[in-house]
Parts: C-alpha cells; sequence; structure tokens
C-alpha cells in the first residue's frame, strides 16, 4: 500500500504526513487537505471515484452530478433511492436546485407534503418553477391547506417569469375567481400566454373559452384552432370538444369522419 501523493509504503495501520493515503482503493476522506491537495489526488483517480470523493467532501456540484446520474442511469445503476439521497445532500446545504428537484420528485411519488416542504424552500430562493409548483398545491389543497392568495402570489411570480404552468393556474384562478375577483379577460391574457409555450392544458382552456364566449361572443373559429393544437397532444376533453365542432361544422367544415375519430380518441 503506498501513499498516491508521494509514494512512500505504508502498513495497514499507518498514515502519511502529506495527507493522503490508500485504503482499500479509498481515499481517506476524513483527513483534511488543501484545493490543490485535493486536485493532486482526484486527478490520479478513475471519472466515477473523483466524483464520489468530491461529492462525499461536501461539493454541491458533484452531489447534483451524481444525483442525476442515479436518477437517469448514466454511467451507473439507476436508483431513484439514491438520487433522491444525494439531492438531499445538496438541498439541506441550502441549493435552491435541489430543492425543487425533490419537491419534484416527491411529487412523481405523491408524497405532496414532502414536495411542499421543499418547493417552499426553492420558492423563497426565487425559482420559478418551485413557486408554480407550490401554487398549484395551494391551488388544489394538496400536500398543504388550500389557501387562494398564497396561490395566487405565487402563481403570479412564476407566471411573470413566463412559466406556462403557472400562467395556466393563473388563468384558472381569475376565470373561478378564486383568490381573487373573477375576470375573463384577465383569464384569457394568461390562457393566451401558456397556449402560444404550447402547453395543452392552456390551449384546450383557451379554446373552451372562445367555445362557450366566456369573454364575448363565441368565436368558433379560434376555438377550433387552440382545440386542435390540444387535442393533437393528446387532452381528451380539447379532443371530444372538437370532435362536437366537426360533427356541427362549427368554425370548420362539417366532417363526420374527423369527428368520428376525435370522439374515439377522446374515449380511449
Amino acid at each position: 500500500m503506498r501513499c498516491l501523493k508521494c509514494g512512500r509504503v505504508l502498513t495497514r495501520t499507518s498514515s502519511c504526513s502529506c495527507g493522503f493515503e490508500l485504503v482499500t482503493s479509498k481515499v481517506n476522506l476524513l483527513v483534511p487537505m488543501s484545493h490543490e491537495q485535493e486536485s493532486e489526488i482526484l486527478c490520479l483517480l478513475s471519472p466515477q471515484k473523483a466524483l464520489f470523493i468530491r461529492a462525499e467532501r461536501g461539493d454541491i456540484s458533484a452531489q447534483m452530478s451524481l444525483a442525476s446520474m442515479y436518477l437517469e442511469g448514466k454511467e451507473v445503476t439507476e436508483s431513484r433511492t439514491k438520487a433522491i439521497k444525494w439531492y438531499t445532500v445538496a438541498a439541506v446545504q441550502g441549493n435552491p436546485d435541489a430543492q425543487n428537484k425533490l419537491g419534484e420528485l416527491y411529487v412523481a411519488e405523491h408524497d405532496y407534503i414532502s414536495a411542499a416542504k421543499w418547493y417552499s424552500l426553492a420558492a423563497e430562493k426565487g425559482v420559478a418553477e418551485a413557486q408554480g409548483a407550490l401554487g398549484w398545491l395551494y391551488t388544489w389543497g394538496t400536500g398543504v391547506t388550500q389557501n387562494h392568495q398564497k396561490a395566487l402570489s405565487l402563481l403570479t411570480a412564476a407566471a411573470n417569469k413566463e412559466i406556462a404552468f403557472a400562467q395556466n393556474g393563473l388563468g384558472y384562478l381569475y376565470n373561478n375567481g378564486f383568490g381573487v375577483a373573477q375576470s375573463s379577460a384577465e383569464a384569457e391574457k394568461w390562457y393566451l400566454m401558456a397556449a402560444k409555450q404550447g402547453y395543452p392544458e392552456a390551449q384546450a382552456n383557451l379554446g373552451f373559452m372562445y367555445y362557450n364566449g366566456d369573454n364575448g361572443a363565441k368565436n368558433y373559429i379560434e376555438a377550433a384552432k387552440w382545440l386542435q393544437l390540444a387535442a393533437e397532444q393528446g387532452v381528451s376533453l380539447a379532443q371530444n370538444c372538437l370532435a362536437d365542432l366537426y360533427r356541427n361544422g362549427f368554425g370548420v367544415l362539417q366532417d363526420s369522419k374527423e369527428a368520428i375519430k376525435w370522439y374515439r380518441l377522446a374515449a380511449e
């Protein structure tokens, strides 16, 4: 067994005064070392081992990289548990991206209380996606006590940063008068912003507004335009409504075959 830095022969119980030691192919992570010393030792290791050591020694960027590798199964065996572990280590150190990612992962696991906890920390640091996601949780009272005023504040902050799902959520609040005075004009404004970014639920909501004439006269041509886009992205309610338009020839040429096609897709 030799020291990786100076090459001195070591016994199993000895340590090297230069701060490095090779023990069963692992670096002694507890030995204090300067940045220069650490860089030297890491250069002698494989990229994966070097990344692991940097992560163990508190390097947030390494912890984030390791978490991403485990989540996606890149160069390591995929492990959601290990991904959450490393994101948590980074999040506890105050990294907002890790906090936001944990929120996403816990939502996927339907652990909305944990999701709300991490989203809240990231939202406080101004992470737009976390603000929007937390706003949705407050809208529905999922993992938190329902609070439309908090939802409005959070969704507005995220919507102003061009987060499409937050713009759609804000449109929903205005359309229904939740936490704010009902305003079809404001609802249409925010739905339109999200719809132009390609967000399918907003395209559908905008189409429904034109179909129903929620902000003035009915406009079947505009309804068909936005419902078509949402339907093509798999929104079943949009597919059903689009089928109605084709069946009746509202805003489109009457086409029974198209109507049947969209009814069948909506029913799947």
